[in-house]
């Protein structure tokens, strides 16, 4: 739900400004880095340098504003959708 959630905001803000951005999706998988976490966790993959128009975008403030923006924007909703849960039981 967390990566769903972090997923549909940051496409959202992004699209807005970059009409061109194209949604990978989320994934699941064993990564190293999450595997043993005791609380949900995410890997974000925002951008890839190899590409040359998101290296480009990379080097703005504003293109990592959006993407910080979209994030927590995520992580807010995730978080009051735990809140109202935890209400309700």
């Amino acid at each position: 739900m967390l990566a769903e959630l972090i997923h549909s905001n940051l496409y959202s803000i992004l699209s807005d400004t970059y009409p061109d951005t194209t949604s990978r999706g989320t994934r699941k998988a064993p990564f190293v880095v999450l595997i043993g976490a005791q609380m949900p966790t995410v890997l974000i993959e925002t951008s890839f340098i190899t590409n040359p128009i998101d290296c480009q975008r990379l080097m703005t403030n504003k293109y990592r504003e959006e993407i910080s923006n979209g994030i927590v924007a995520g992580l807010k909703e995730y978080i009051t959708s735990k809140k109202q849960n935890n209400k309700n039981t």
